[in-house]
C-alpha cells in the first residue's frame, strides 16, 4: 500500500506473476539467504535518501492501486486477455 515489503521467496505463485515487476516493488530474498537478510535490509534502505525514499513509497502506491486492489486487479487481467 506504499511501503517496501519484505519478500522471502520460497517458490510460491504471486499476484499476476511477473516476478521482475515484484523485485522493482519489494526487498526480494531467497530462501536460502535468509541469514543474511538483516544485513540486505541495510544495504537496501542505505542506497536511499530521504527523496528518493518517498518517490520509491509513491512508486509502490500506484503499482498498489494500478494492480494489486480488487479493480485495478481485475482491470489488468481483463486488458490482459
Amino acid at each position: 500500500m506504499g511501503r517496501i515489503p519484505l519478500f522471502v521467496n520460497t517458490d510460491c505463485l504471486l499476484p499476476l506473476d511477473i516476478d521482475e515487476e515484484w523485485k522493482k516493488h519489494v526487498v526480494w530474498i531467497e530462501k536460502d539467504s535468509l541469514n543474511d537478510m538483516v544485513k540486505t535490509l541495510e544495504i537496501y534502505h542505505s542506497n536511499f535518501s530521504n527523496k528518493t525514499l518517498n518517490e520509491f513509497f509513491e512508486s509502490n502506491r500506484n503499482f498498489w492501486l494500478e494492480k494489486l486492489t480488487l479493480n485495478g486487479y481485475f482491470m489488468n487481467l481483463f486488458s490482459n486477455i
